[in-house]
Order: structure tokens, then sequence, then C-alpha cells
């Protein structure tokens, strides 16, 4: 019995929930630092949305970048003002914190648990 309830249990860890892409979210970044109060770890709310990172920059200076999870307009370069130089650039990507600039290992709560739950029902 203690078996079938470790094997349910470790069989629910292991489904995702339904949960939407995770992304990164900062409205301004200047050299990979958020200068915004709003840096945070998003859900996007629609299945269609990506994690982007739009570069605002001109010929002869980078001015900001954002984060945050975007619906269209992915791959686009175009120039607001031609005289400036001054262009957007928008790219998007398909896996959890992509758009973060780092790389993190992050590990599921969830699975953790369930490997934490069996460790602990082996010593009793």
């Amino acid at each position: 019995m203690k078996w079938m309830l470790v094997i349910t249990f470790l069989v629910f860890c292991c489904f995702t929930l339904g949960q939407t892409l995770k992304c990164y979210s900062c409205t301004a970044s200047i050299s990979g630092y958020c200068v915004s109060n709003d840096r945070a770890e998003v859900y996007c709310g629609d299945s269609n949305q990506r994690c982007g990172t739009i570069k605002v920059s001109s010929r002869y200076y980078h001015a900001y970048t954002s984060f945050r999870c975007i619906s269209s307009g992915c791959s686009q370069i175009f120039q607001i003002d031609p005289t400036t130089s001054v262009g957007v650039n928008i790219t998007c990507c398909d896996t959890d914190m992509c758009n973060s600039g780092t790389v993190a290992a992050q590990l599921s709560l969830l699975p953790c648990a369930g490997i934490l739950g069996v460790w602990l029902l082996s010593w009793a």
C-alpha cells in the first residue's frame, strides 16, 4: 500500500499542470541591469505568446533593452528615425526564461518534492 501512494505521488509530480511559458520581465535594462522597478519572472497569459527581447539602439549607442511576453512581431528589425538611425530589434524564444540573457539551472518544485518523498519513505 505504501508503494502505491509513492507511485501515485511520483506520477502526479511528473506532470506539468498546464503552465504557460515563464519569461523574464523588465521594462528597461541598461548593460544587463534592470533599471526599472518591475523586474520579475512572469508567466505569459496566452499560449501564443513567447519570451521576447526588445533592443532600442542607434548606430552609436545601445539605449536600452526591454524583456517581456510578446504575441507578435518577433524577429523584426525596424528603424524609428532615419536621421538618427535609432532602431528597434525584436527577438523571441520558446523556452522558460530564455530571454533573461543568463543561463540558470532551474528545478521544478514538484519533482524535487517527489524525490524527497521517496527518500523519506525509504527510511520509514
